[in-house]
Protein backbone atom coordinates (compact mmCIF):
# COMPACT_ATOMS: atom_id res chain seq x y z
CA UNK A 1 0.00 0.00 0.00
CA UNK A 2 2.80 2.41 0.90
CA UNK A 3 4.46 1.71 -2.43
CA UNK A 4 1.21 2.49 -4.28
CA UNK A 5 0.78 5.76 -2.36
CA UNK A 6 4.37 6.72 -3.16
CA UNK A 7 3.80 6.07 -6.87
CA UNK A 8 0.58 8.08 -6.94
CA UNK A 9 2.28 10.94 -5.09
CA UNK A 10 5.16 10.95 -7.55
CA UNK A 11 2.72 11.09 -10.49
CA UNK A 12 0.84 13.97 -8.86
CA UNK A 13 4.03 15.93 -8.30
CA UNK A 14 5.11 15.31 -11.90
CA UNK A 15 1.82 16.69 -13.16
CA UNK A 16 2.13 19.77 -10.99
CA UNK A 17 5.64 20.58 -12.14
CA UNK A 18 5.19 19.55 -15.76
CA UNK A 19 7.78 20.84 -18.19
CA UNK A 20 7.01 23.98 -20.23
CA UNK A 21 6.93 21.90 -23.41
CA UNK A 22 4.01 19.84 -22.07
CA UNK A 23 2.22 22.75 -20.35
CA UNK A 24 -1.23 23.72 -21.51
CA UNK A 25 -1.12 25.80 -24.69
CA UNK A 26 -4.71 26.47 -25.71
CA UNK A 27 -3.95 28.43 -28.88
CA UNK A 28 -1.08 26.16 -29.98
CA UNK A 29 1.41 28.95 -30.55
CA UNK A 30 4.18 27.24 -28.56
CA UNK A 31 3.88 29.54 -25.55
CA UNK A 32 2.25 28.02 -22.42
CA UNK A 33 -0.96 29.64 -21.20
CA UNK A 34 0.45 30.49 -17.79
CA UNK A 35 3.30 32.40 -19.40
CA UNK A 36 0.95 34.42 -21.58
CA UNK A 37 -1.18 35.27 -18.56
CA UNK A 38 1.79 36.71 -16.68
CA UNK A 39 5.54 36.10 -16.70
CA UNK A 40 7.83 33.39 -18.01
CA UNK A 41 10.04 31.49 -15.53
CA UNK A 42 12.87 33.78 -16.67
CA UNK A 43 10.87 36.90 -15.73
CA UNK A 44 9.68 38.11 -19.16
CA UNK A 45 6.30 39.80 -18.66
CA UNK A 46 4.24 38.55 -21.58
CA UNK A 47 1.01 39.98 -20.23
CA UNK A 48 2.60 43.44 -20.47
CA UNK A 49 3.63 42.61 -24.04
CA UNK A 50 -0.05 41.86 -24.77
CA UNK A 51 0.25 38.11 -25.24
CA UNK A 52 -3.09 36.29 -25.26
CA UNK A 53 -3.51 32.62 -24.27
CA UNK A 54 -6.64 32.46 -26.46
CA UNK A 55 -5.10 34.00 -29.59
CA UNK A 56 -1.90 32.93 -31.36
CA UNK A 57 1.14 35.11 -30.73
CA UNK A 58 4.49 35.26 -32.51
CA UNK A 59 7.36 37.34 -31.11
CA UNK A 60 10.22 38.53 -33.33
CA UNK A 61 13.17 40.69 -32.26
CA UNK A 62 15.10 42.35 -35.04
CA UNK A 63 18.79 42.45 -34.21
CA UNK A 64 20.75 44.91 -36.38
CA UNK A 65 24.33 44.75 -37.56
CA UNK A 66 26.48 47.82 -36.94
CA UNK A 67 26.08 48.75 -40.62
CA UNK A 68 22.32 48.51 -40.53
CA UNK A 69 19.68 49.77 -38.10
CA UNK A 70 15.98 50.48 -37.53
CA UNK A 71 16.16 53.40 -39.94
CA UNK A 72 16.88 50.91 -42.75
CA UNK A 73 13.54 49.13 -42.25
CA UNK A 74 10.52 50.95 -43.64
CA UNK A 75 7.23 51.22 -41.79
CA UNK A 76 5.54 49.90 -44.95
CA UNK A 77 7.59 46.69 -44.72
CA UNK A 78 6.82 46.22 -41.02
CA UNK A 79 3.12 46.88 -41.64
CA UNK A 80 3.03 44.34 -44.49
CA UNK A 81 4.67 41.68 -42.32
CA UNK A 82 2.33 42.44 -39.42
CA UNK A 83 -0.75 42.31 -41.68
CA UNK A 84 0.26 38.98 -43.23
CA UNK A 85 -0.11 37.35 -39.82
CA UNK A 86 -3.08 39.44 -38.67
CA UNK A 87 -5.08 38.46 -41.76
CA UNK A 88 -4.10 34.79 -41.72
CA UNK A 89 -6.90 32.19 -41.75
CA UNK A 90 -5.56 30.38 -38.68
CA UNK A 91 -8.26 29.90 -36.03
CA UNK A 92 -8.05 30.66 -32.31
CA UNK A 93 -9.90 29.71 -29.09
CA UNK A 94 -11.31 33.26 -28.92
CA UNK A 95 -13.26 32.58 -32.13
CA UNK A 96 -11.21 35.02 -34.21
CA UNK A 97 -8.77 34.26 -37.01
CA UNK A 98 -5.25 35.57 -37.39
CA UNK A 99 -1.98 35.73 -35.48
CA UNK A 100 -0.71 38.60 -33.35
CA UNK A 101 2.80 39.35 -34.57
CA UNK A 102 4.83 41.25 -31.96
CA UNK A 103 7.78 42.87 -33.74
CA UNK A 104 10.55 44.56 -31.78
CA UNK A 105 12.21 46.74 -34.42
CA UNK A 106 13.14 49.68 -32.22
CA UNK A 107 10.88 52.16 -34.01
CA UNK A 108 7.42 53.67 -33.94
CA UNK A 109 5.39 53.97 -37.14
CA UNK A 110 2.21 55.92 -37.93
CA UNK A 111 0.25 52.64 -37.86
CA UNK A 112 1.57 51.21 -34.58
CA UNK A 113 4.55 50.93 -32.27
CA UNK A 114 7.18 48.35 -33.23
CA UNK A 115 9.31 48.90 -30.15
CA UNK A 116 9.29 46.41 -27.27
CA UNK A 117 12.41 47.82 -25.65
CA UNK A 118 14.92 45.12 -26.50
CA UNK A 119 16.47 45.57 -29.95
CA UNK A 120 20.03 44.20 -30.12
CA UNK A 121 23.10 45.19 -32.13
CA UNK A 122 25.90 42.97 -33.39
CA UNK A 123 28.99 43.10 -35.58
CA UNK A 124 29.49 40.94 -38.66
CA UNK A 125 32.81 39.22 -38.01
CA UNK A 126 33.80 38.29 -41.58
CA UNK A 127 33.00 39.27 -45.15
CA UNK A 128 29.75 37.26 -45.08
CA UNK A 129 27.25 37.43 -42.23
CA UNK A 130 26.31 34.18 -40.49
CA UNK A 131 24.23 32.98 -37.57
CA UNK A 132 27.43 32.85 -35.48
CA UNK A 133 27.42 36.66 -35.47
CA UNK A 134 24.18 36.71 -33.47
CA UNK A 135 24.80 33.69 -31.25
CA UNK A 136 24.53 35.65 -28.01
CA UNK A 137 22.55 38.78 -28.88
CA UNK A 138 19.15 37.71 -27.53
CA UNK A 139 18.56 38.44 -23.85
CA UNK A 140 18.27 35.23 -21.81
CA UNK A 141 14.75 36.02 -20.62
CA UNK A 142 13.59 36.31 -24.25
CA UNK A 143 15.26 33.11 -25.42
CA UNK A 144 12.22 30.82 -25.07
CA UNK A 145 9.72 33.24 -26.60
CA UNK A 146 11.35 35.41 -29.30
CA UNK A 147 12.67 34.53 -32.73
CA UNK A 148 15.70 36.55 -33.82
CA UNK A 149 15.52 38.33 -37.16
CA UNK A 150 19.14 39.30 -37.75
CA UNK A 151 19.22 42.28 -40.12
CA UNK A 152 22.36 43.20 -42.03
CA UNK A 153 23.32 45.68 -44.72
CA UNK A 154 22.76 44.30 -48.21
CA UNK A 155 26.51 44.01 -48.83
CA UNK A 156 27.05 41.95 -45.67
CA UNK A 157 25.01 38.88 -46.67
CA UNK A 158 26.53 36.77 -49.43
CA UNK A 159 24.26 34.96 -51.88
CA UNK A 160 20.55 34.81 -50.99
CA UNK A 161 18.38 37.65 -49.72
CA UNK A 162 17.82 35.74 -46.48
CA UNK A 163 18.59 32.54 -44.60
CA UNK A 164 16.60 30.56 -42.05
CA UNK A 165 17.72 28.38 -39.18
CA UNK A 166 15.60 26.19 -36.94
CA UNK A 167 14.15 29.12 -35.01
CA UNK A 168 15.84 32.36 -36.23
CA UNK A 169 16.53 34.04 -39.56
CA UNK A 170 19.07 36.29 -41.24
CA UNK A 171 17.99 38.89 -43.80
CA UNK A 172 19.21 41.91 -45.75
CA UNK A 173 17.64 45.22 -44.81
CA UNK A 174 16.77 45.85 -48.49
CA UNK A 175 17.85 49.49 -48.06
CA UNK A 176 14.38 50.45 -46.84
CA UNK A 177 12.39 48.63 -49.53
CA UNK A 178 9.09 46.90 -48.68
CA UNK A 179 10.66 43.77 -50.17
CA UNK A 180 12.08 43.23 -46.68
CA UNK A 181 8.64 41.95 -45.59
CA UNK A 182 8.58 39.46 -48.47
CA UNK A 183 11.95 37.96 -47.55
CA UNK A 184 11.30 37.99 -43.79
CA UNK A 185 7.98 36.16 -44.23
CA UNK A 186 9.69 33.65 -46.53
CA UNK A 187 12.31 32.86 -43.88
CA UNK A 188 9.68 32.65 -41.12
CA UNK A 189 7.84 30.21 -43.38
CA UNK A 190 10.87 27.92 -43.29
CA UNK A 191 11.07 28.19 -39.50
CA UNK A 192 7.38 27.25 -39.25
CA UNK A 193 7.83 24.16 -41.43
CA UNK A 194 7.05 25.24 -45.01
CA UNK A 195 9.44 24.34 -47.81
CA UNK A 196 9.89 26.05 -51.17
CA UNK A 197 6.81 25.70 -53.32
CA UNK A 198 6.29 25.18 -57.07
CA UNK A 199 6.01 27.95 -59.66
CA UNK A 200 2.20 27.97 -59.28
CA UNK A 201 2.21 28.28 -55.49
CA UNK A 202 1.09 31.94 -55.37
CA UNK A 203 3.12 32.52 -52.22
CA UNK A 204 6.30 34.03 -50.82
CA UNK A 205 7.53 30.43 -50.67
CA UNK A 206 7.15 29.99 -54.43
CA UNK A 207 8.87 33.06 -55.77
CA UNK A 208 5.75 35.05 -55.09
CA UNK A 209 2.75 36.10 -57.12
CA UNK A 210 2.20 39.49 -58.62
CA UNK A 211 -0.91 41.65 -58.43
CA UNK A 212 -2.76 41.49 -61.75
CA UNK A 213 -2.74 44.84 -63.45
CA UNK A 214 0.10 46.23 -61.34
CA UNK A 215 2.70 45.66 -64.02
CA UNK A 216 4.42 43.09 -61.83
CA UNK A 217 5.36 45.67 -59.21
CA UNK A 218 3.14 44.51 -56.32
CA UNK A 219 3.98 41.13 -54.79
CA UNK A 220 1.77 38.95 -52.63
CA UNK A 221 3.26 38.99 -49.12
CA UNK A 222 1.40 35.95 -47.86
CA UNK A 223 1.48 32.17 -47.67
CA UNK A 224 -0.78 30.21 -50.02
CA UNK A 225 -4.32 30.62 -48.67
CA UNK A 226 -6.22 28.18 -50.87
CA UNK A 227 -5.34 24.91 -52.65
CA UNK A 228 -4.54 25.14 -56.36
CA UNK A 229 -5.97 22.38 -58.55
CA UNK A 230 -3.84 20.25 -60.87
CA UNK A 231 -3.62 21.13 -64.57
CA UNK A 232 -3.97 18.59 -67.38
CA UNK A 233 -1.47 19.93 -69.91
CA UNK A 234 -2.92 17.75 -72.69
CA UNK A 235 -6.32 19.48 -72.52
CA UNK A 236 -6.01 23.06 -71.31
CA UNK A 237 -9.06 25.31 -71.58
CA UNK A 238 -7.77 28.79 -72.38
CA UNK A 239 -11.00 30.35 -71.14
CA UNK A 240 -10.33 28.85 -67.70
CA UNK A 241 -7.15 29.60 -65.80
CA UNK A 242 -5.95 28.25 -62.49
CA UNK A 243 -8.66 26.88 -60.23
CA UNK A 244 -8.98 26.24 -56.50
CA UNK A 245 -11.40 23.99 -54.62
CA UNK A 246 -13.87 26.75 -53.76
CA UNK A 247 -15.44 29.91 -55.14
CA UNK A 248 -13.55 31.91 -52.52
CA UNK A 249 -10.30 30.34 -53.67
CA UNK A 250 -11.04 31.17 -57.31
CA UNK A 251 -11.81 34.78 -56.40
CA UNK A 252 -8.53 34.96 -54.47
CA UNK A 253 -6.59 33.56 -57.44
CA UNK A 254 -8.18 36.17 -59.70
CA UNK A 255 -6.08 38.87 -57.99
CA UNK A 256 -2.81 37.55 -59.38
CA UNK A 257 -1.05 37.03 -62.67
CA UNK A 258 -1.08 33.43 -63.90
CA UNK A 259 2.49 32.12 -64.24
CA UNK A 260 3.32 29.98 -67.27
CA UNK A 261 6.46 28.91 -69.09
CA UNK A 262 6.65 29.87 -72.76
CA UNK A 263 9.59 28.30 -74.63
CA UNK A 264 11.41 27.85 -71.33
CA UNK A 265 10.87 31.38 -70.00
CA UNK A 266 8.47 32.34 -67.22
CA UNK A 267 5.74 34.68 -68.45
CA UNK A 268 3.16 36.74 -66.55
CA UNK A 269 0.46 38.18 -68.82
CA UNK A 270 -3.03 36.91 -68.04
CA UNK A 271 -4.98 36.80 -64.76
CA UNK A 272 -4.53 33.55 -62.82
CA UNK A 273 -8.28 32.83 -62.83
CA UNK A 274 -8.32 33.12 -66.63
CA UNK A 275 -8.54 33.47 -69.47
CA UNK A 276 -4.93 32.43 -70.07
CA UNK A 277 -3.10 31.97 -73.36
CA UNK A 278 -1.88 28.54 -72.26
CA UNK A 279 -0.20 27.64 -75.57
CA UNK A 280 1.70 30.95 -75.72
CA UNK A 281 0.32 31.85 -79.14
CA UNK A 282 0.64 35.56 -78.37
CA UNK A 283 3.87 37.50 -78.25
CA UNK A 284 5.62 37.97 -74.91
CA UNK A 285 4.53 41.59 -75.01
CA UNK A 286 1.12 41.08 -76.56
CA UNK A 287 -0.89 43.81 -78.21
CA UNK A 288 -4.42 44.12 -76.75
CA UNK A 289 -6.99 42.79 -76.93
CA UNK A 290 -5.70 39.72 -75.12
CA UNK A 291 -8.82 37.85 -76.21
CA UNK A 292 -7.41 37.45 -79.73
CA UNK A 293 -4.97 34.84 -78.39
CA UNK A 294 -7.56 32.78 -76.49
CA UNK A 295 -8.61 29.61 -78.37
CA UNK A 296 -12.18 28.34 -78.24
CA UNK A 297 -11.25 24.68 -77.71
CA UNK A 298 -8.59 22.97 -75.60
CA UNK A 299 -4.87 23.21 -76.28
CA UNK A 300 -1.80 21.21 -75.31
CA UNK A 301 1.34 22.79 -73.90
CA UNK A 302 4.18 22.29 -71.39
CA UNK A 303 2.96 24.95 -68.93
CA UNK A 304 5.46 24.29 -66.13
CA UNK A 305 8.45 23.93 -68.44
CA UNK A 306 9.49 20.49 -67.21
CA UNK A 307 10.03 19.14 -70.72
CA UNK A 308 6.90 16.99 -70.88
CA UNK A 309 3.21 17.56 -71.57
CA UNK A 310 1.53 15.83 -68.65
CA UNK A 311 0.14 17.07 -65.35
CA UNK A 312 1.02 20.11 -63.30
CA UNK A 313 0.47 18.77 -59.74
CA UNK A 314 -2.05 20.28 -57.35
CA UNK A 315 -0.67 22.53 -54.61
CA UNK A 316 -2.05 22.33 -51.04
CA UNK A 317 -2.72 25.49 -49.03
CA UNK A 318 0.23 26.52 -46.86
CA UNK A 319 -1.39 28.29 -43.91
CA UNK A 320 -2.88 25.05 -42.50
CA UNK A 321 0.67 23.61 -42.44
CA UNK A 322 2.18 26.49 -40.46
CA UNK A 323 3.48 25.21 -37.12
CA UNK A 324 4.13 28.16 -34.81
CA UNK A 325 5.50 25.82 -32.13
CA UNK A 326 8.67 25.05 -34.08
CA UNK A 327 11.97 26.08 -32.54
CA UNK A 328 12.99 26.54 -28.93
CA UNK A 329 9.66 28.09 -27.85
CA UNK A 330 8.44 27.13 -24.40
CA UNK A 331 11.18 24.55 -24.04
Amino acid sequence: MRRLVAILLAVAIALLVQSPASARDSDKDGIPNRWEKGKTPQGLNLKRLKADPKHKDVFVELAFSTRSGPEKISCAALDALYDAFRKSPLTNPDGKTGVNLHIDAGKTCPSRRYDLGGVSRFKVQSSCASFLDTANVLAEKRLRVFHIGAVVADSELCGPEGQAGSTDFLVKDQAGSSFFAYVALHELGHIFGIDHGPFNGFSVMSGGSYKFGSGGSEVNIDFLRYPVNALNETALDENVGYRSTSAAGNTWLGQWYGPQYCSGSLRLIGPAAGPIDWNCSGADFWVPPYSQYIDAGTVSYDVNGDGTVGTVPAVPAEWPRVNLRNGRLGG
